[in-house]
């Protein structure tokens, strides 16, 4: 699951609206929805993955109402996280950051960025820190 600029509030589902076409989302032949894809792949190869600073969080989501699949994967009416990872190449993230995101599913995990982003996608972004 991705998505930038969209508060996801803790013990309430997302709601998803469509700002397009002011219908009911998902709706067919329109991108509207909590977008989610089947596997990290997927979400690799489309390059979500990718993000230009940290911090950033990789999670799985659970959906439910109306719930459309179409080439780039799920859209649905409501979605609310159902395991999230920190993606961190310290070993030791700071402790608030981890019970900040338990605050969703009870429980999160961290993740490399080469285990979250793949081996040449975490070389990029660890070559972008580098020239800051």
């Amino acid at each position: 699951m991705t998505h930038r600029h969209i508060v996801w509030r803790p013990d309430e589902p997302q709601v998803a609206r469509c700002l397009i076409g002011g219908h009911r989302a998902p709706a067919p032949g329109c991108a509207c929805g909590i977008h989610a894809e089947p596997s990290l792949e997927v979400l690799r190869e489309q390059g979500l993955c990718m993000a230009p600073a940290e911090p950033l969080v990789l999670g799985q989501v659970a959906l439910w109402g109306a719930v459309v699949k179409d080439d780039h994967g799920l859209r649905a009416e409501l979605g609310y996280p159902s395991a999230l990872s920190l993606v961190t190449a310290d070993a030791r993230p700071e402790p608030g950051d981890l019970v900040a995101l338990a605050r969703y599913c009870g429980e999160a995990g961290t993740a490399t960025p080469a285990e979250a982003l793949g081996d040449i996608a975490a070389s990029i972004l660890a070559f972008q820190a580098m020239s800051r």
